[in-house]
């Protein structure tokens, strides 16, 4: 997929590389999707996309972001 300029990931800091669409309307690496167990992708037929952003718990979702943006 295409990313917009100006948007980072959804899991990260950092911006382009391999991204996808997520269900939230948001851009998600493929990286940290596959390093966060509750992410996973859905298929609609025509497109895949990132889903189980809200499956995050928020006391963890500050420390994904840093480990994700280390693998990166």
């Amino acid at each position: 997929c295409t990313h917009p300029r100006g948007q980072p990931c959804v899991a990260c800091p950092r911006f382009g590389g391999a991204l996808k669409p997520t269900d939230t309307m948001a851009w998600c690496h493929v990286a940290c999707m596959r390093s966060i167990p509750e992410l996973g992708l859905a298929d609609d037929g025509e497109n895949e996309f990132v889903t189980g952003l809200d499956g995050v718990p928020k006391e963890r979702a500050r420390l994904v972001r840093v480990t994700t943006w280390m693998v990166i």
